[in-house]
């Protein structure tokens, strides 16, 4: 049975309050990025305690992920949590597919 977009907006909110993130931050703000991936990464390490290097993927990413806040803030989590990051950004449209 599909779900109506009120019914999957409302099981969104509750995932976000269960993981800690306010469903009332709208704003694409530092604190809210740095959040999310602390929440992450946090869980990424508690699966897999040898985990010591992360990839990020991402494809089309406007500026907002690639400025001085989202690089240092990355750098600050990669000390935290004892890991090596690295992001690799796609052109818009290009990446799609299998990635080897």
């Amino acid at each position: 049975m599909a779900l109506s977009g009120a019914e999957r907006a409302r099981r969104c909110r509750e995932k976000k309050k269960a993981a800690g993130l306010s469903h009332k931050m709208k704003q694409k703000d530092r604190m809210r990025k740095k959040a999310c991936l602390e929440y992450i990464f946090s869980l990424l390490k508690s699966l897999i305690p040898s985990l010591d290097e992360i990839i990020i993927i991402s494809d089309g990413s406007s500026s907002q992920f690639k400025n001085q806040y989202s690089i240092k803030g990355l750098s600050i989590l990669a000390n935290q949590f004892s890991m090596t990051l690295s992001w690799h950004f796609f052109a818009t449209s290009h990446g799609k597919g299998e990635y080897y």
